[in-house]
């Protein structure tokens, strides 16, 4: 038998999100919400605002260009999944985009304020998930990212943010106030570590699934079942604001201008910003990790295919 090698390359170790590249979005605005998704085998990052109308979408991670909101509100949070964007804002409306770049507007269940959004997959269901603030029935979800229904959260709060991750949607309020949820649409209580929540990420350590609940000061909560939760502790005290996942490591980012990377969701290692702005949220994608602040600022950090030696783009012969 022979196997007909094709294209064997070596390809460095990947270096750690530990430094980041500065970038520019296209308007000076407080861009608060930021996700990648694959449309149509184009890499594409996207951005909203809380600034009126104002949103972005880059297909590099590194230059960014403006697009239109359908509506002026405080767009607060925004995620993909089978083929949509979809972002929620303060005023009970949300918005959905198939290409990041045209959005069409759609009509939250309540008009609250709403903070969360998440996409997640479930028995083969397609889940979008919101949190809000105010009521019990802060709650709402999509099975196909234009068209929303109630949920009801286990108790009235300033929900912040939610996550999806291993078959959980996980959301956070600003007490220590959690909720857990296995079918996008009922809500168990659990109580979380921090107090201050802000937003939450998951992401695969090995093959352990870890949750992590970002907050202010210098505690922060994980969990390896999305529902007990333990305390860390970030490398300094400040504003932490944003976490992403993306090979290997979670990184966080603070409006303290400061960053922070972590390889196991526990330890943490300080990172460097290209300047100390309010750098407010994360996203990976396609090798990049990139950020998005208060400003006109933005930030990237590549990250290299993790091996040190591979076979690319190589057919296999048997004979």
């Amino acid at each position: 038998m022979l196997l007909f090698l094709q294209h064997l390359v070596t390809i460095t170790n990947a270096s750690v999100p530990a430094t980041f590249s500065a970038s520019t979005m296209p308007s000076s605005q407080t861009w608060y919400g930021v996700t990648y998704g694959l449309v149509a085998a184009t890499p594409t990052y996207v951005a909203v605002s809380v600034g009126g109308t104002a949103g972005a979408y880059s297909t590099n991670g590194t230059t960014w260009s403006a697009s239109t909101l359908p509506s002026s509100s405080a767009w607060w949070a925004v995620t993909f999944g089978n083929g949509y964007f979809v972002t929620v804002s303060n005023s009970g409306i949300s918005a959905y985009s198939t290409n990041g770049t045209t959005w069409t507007a759609s009509t939250m269940p309540s008009a609250g304020t709403w903070n969360g959004v998440a996409y997640g997959l479930i028995s083969s269901t397609n889940y979008y998930v919101a949190v809000s603030q105010g009521s019990t029935t802060a709650g709402a979800y999509s099975t196909n990212g234009t068209t929303w229904s109630a949920s009801t959260m286990p108790s009235a709060q300033s929900w912040n943010a939610v996550a999806f991750g291993n078959g959980y949607f996980v959301a956070f309020s600003s007490t220590s106030a959690g909720a857990y949820s296995t079918n996008g649409t009922t809500w168990t209580a659990m109580t979380t570590p921090s107090v201050s929540s802000q937003f939450a990420g998951y992401g695969l350590v090995g093959s352990t699934p870890t949750y992590i609940e970002v907050a202010s000061g210098t505690s922060y909560g994980y969990s390896t079942n999305a529902t007990s939760w333990s305390t860390g502790t970030w490398p300094s005290s400040s504003q932490w604001q944003s976490i992403a996942f993306g090979f290997g490591y979670f990184v966080a980012v603070s409006t303290s201008g400061i960053g922070a990377y972590s390889a196991n969701g526990t330890s943490w290692t300080a990172s460097t910003m290209p300047s100390a702005s309010t750098w407010a949220a994360i996203a990976y994608g396609n090798n990049y990790f990139v950020v998005t602040t208060a400003t006109a600022n933005a930030a990237y950090s590549n990250t290299p295919f993790p091996m040190a030696y591979g076979i690319y783009n190589g057919a296999t012969v048997r004979a």
